[in-house]
């Protein structure tokens, strides 16, 4: 049967304030996530790096573990200019001195195999693999040639050092030097072994016999060149590369002693080929 709806019960009345209420407290706790918001990007941002004095790395006021530096600077390329500058002018200084092939051998890199080439501006042959020489004995072979044609005693007032700077990209250096090349006198072997095996009676008659001889009158006993001096180091900066380029005067390369025989310093210390007979 039916209810009457006079005795039906009432509709539950929504009270307003309860949505009045839920709106204050989301707009409350939205107001309390941006505050907090705030605070803690103002408190990351009030921190500020504090450079470690024990590693490479910035130390910041927190409990997390050290962050590294972004673009951190790169060691001082004055520091390694300064390194490549001194290596370079010991190095210079054994050169004009006509140190023993022992000590020049020294500057040389065993890490890697070092390059060396002399040889004229001009020379079509210059940029190729064919003019240079490669490994320890062949350094070896070019001083000891060296020394066996040319007299290295007060060579210091015949070397004029015009210039030397550093590359520190290439780990390099140059240098512009005027030499002035003195043969030896027949009689005088060149060489660590030579020179002390020298017959001191036959280098004087030599000298006297060469200096009465017309040829002495027409042709000096010396020669100028004027060369720009490449060496790249190494690691251990150790020359890995000793590159010579004549740009005046004569090549010491290419040099003819006063009686006309040409000195054919490159056959010598390239590799002979094979000769085939039929």
């Amino acid at each position: 049967m039916p209810t009457p709806a006079s005795v039906m019960a009432p509709a539950p009345q929504i009270d307003a304030t309860l949505f009045v209420e839920r709106e204050e407290l989301l707009t409350a706790s939205a107001l309390l996530d941006l505050s907090a918001a705030a605070r803690f990007a103002a408190t990351r941002t009030s921190y500020q790096p504090v450079a470690s004095t024990s590693t490479s790395r910035a130390t910041f006021p927190c409990s997390a573990s050290p962050l590294p530096v972004e673009n951190a600077p790169a060691p001082a390329s004055e520091d390694l200019t300064a390194v490549i500058l001194a290596t370079m002018t010991t190095l210079l200084a054994d050169l004009a001195r006509g140190a023993p092939t022992a000590t020049l051998l020294a500057h040389f890199s065993t890490l890697h195999e070092p390059i060396l080439q002399h040889a004229p501006a001009g020379c079509p042959l210059r940029g190729g693999i064919e003019s240079r020489m490669r490994g320890l004995n062949a350094v070896r072979s070019y001083f000891d040639l060296l020394a066996t044609h040319f007299n290295f005693h007060g060579m210091e007032e015949d070397v004029d050092i015009k210039r030397v700077w550093a590359e520190p990209v290439r780990r390099a250096a140059k240098a512009q030097v005027h030499a002035r090349w003195r043969w030896r006198t027949r009689g005088q072997s060149g060489g660590r072994a030579g020179r002390e095996r020298q017959d001191d009676r036959r280098a004087k008659e030599s000298t006297e016999e060469d200096l009465s001889s017309p040829s002495c009158a027409r042709q000096p006993r010396g020669f100028d060149e004027d060369f720009e001096l490449d060496v790249v180091f190494d690691e251990e900066m150790k020359v890995a590369s000793f590159v010579v380029t004549t740009t005046g005067g004569v090549c010491v390369m290419d040099a003819k002693y006063p009686e006309g025989r040409l000195v054919n310093t490159t056959a010598i210390l390239r590799p002979r080929k094979p000769v085939v007979t039929n």
